[in-house]
């Protein structure tokens, strides 16, 4: 399973990004989660935004670590960042 995160880092992104979920991890993993993961060199924190069967990335890191036991943020908050990220030209990170 892949999940599709925002990556909260200093730089300006302008898009998702997916890494697979190892299998430990998977069961308790949710829409809303903060995660840790390796982006470029170094460890990053993440939203997980969506789960997906593939991913459109062939080579996926893994996530590296949960941060928090429950979602930090809902779907609708989630749904609502998206839909203003649409409606101004904006992007979500």
């Amino acid at each position: 399973m892949f999940a599709e995160l925002v990556i909260n880092i200093e730089a300006a992104l302008t898009g998702t990004y997916h890494y697979h979920i190892p299998g430990d991890l998977e069961p308790v993993l949710r829409v809303g989660h903060l995660v840790e993961v390796e982006f470029g060199r170094r460890l990053a924190q993440g939203i997980i935004v969506g789960f997906y069967d593939s991913s459109p990335v062939a080579d996926t890191k893994p996530v590296v670590a949960m941060i928090e036991t429950d979602p930090v943020v809902t779907k609708w908050q989630i749904d609502l960042a998206f839909w203003l990220s649409n409606y101004y030209l904006a992007p979500v990170n």
